[in-house]
């Protein structure tokens, strides 16, 4: 996958390198309130297992930052190179920085990047139902809902949807 470094008006998507590896984001994966809705909220996070995780064969890490270098966030790409498809996860961990576009602009970065690509023929997401905001995220780049998963999580002893949102290539060369 390409580490191209991609920019936009307010953020720049830069490959996660060993800089971003600090205790802020770290703090961020551990956070209760950040990572509510994600699946990594069920596992204590150490500089390791980032490690590990961006180690991960066909994915990419890309480092949301704003123009100012501030990490603020990050944005994931898998690439399922037998299906021909890339699927997406955001995680804003600056709190302080929600709700101001930063996903939407991130997320539209990478679709463009990732529309460009003749190789993949679908771009996904998914989401807890509960998680509103990556939903409007995900509706105001493009997305549409392909998919709801009944009953797919465990959240607040509660169980909750999964919402599959997905995007098709039209340069998808067969």
């Amino acid at each position: 996958m390409n580490t191209q470094y991609l920019r936009g008006a307010r953020v720049q998507l830069s490959p996660f390198k060993k800089k971003h590896f600090t205790r802020i984001y770290i703090s961020w994966l551990n956070d209760q309130k950040v990572v509510k809705f994600s699946e990594q909220r069920h596992q204590r996070h150490t500089k390791k297992s980032c490690i590990t995780y961006i180690k991960r064969k066909n994915s990419k890490l890309f480092a949301i930052e704003l123009h100012n270098s501030l990490h603020i966030g990050n944005i994931s790409v898998h690439k399922n190179t037998a299906n021909k498809t890339a699927d997406i996860g955001i995680l804003i961990g600056e709190k302080k920085e929600w709700g101001k576009g930063y996903g939407t602009e991130a997320l539209g970065l990478v679709l463009k990047m990732l529309l460009q690509d003749r190789a993949i023929r679908k771009i996904t997401a998914g989401s807890m139902a509960e998680n509103k905001s990556m939903i409007k995220i995900a509706h105001a780049c493009g997305m549409h809902v392909e998919a709801i998963v009944p009953k797919f999580f465990l959240w607040k002893k509660k169980e909750i949807d999964l919402v599959l949102m997905a995007k098709y290539n039209a340069r998808f060369k067969k």
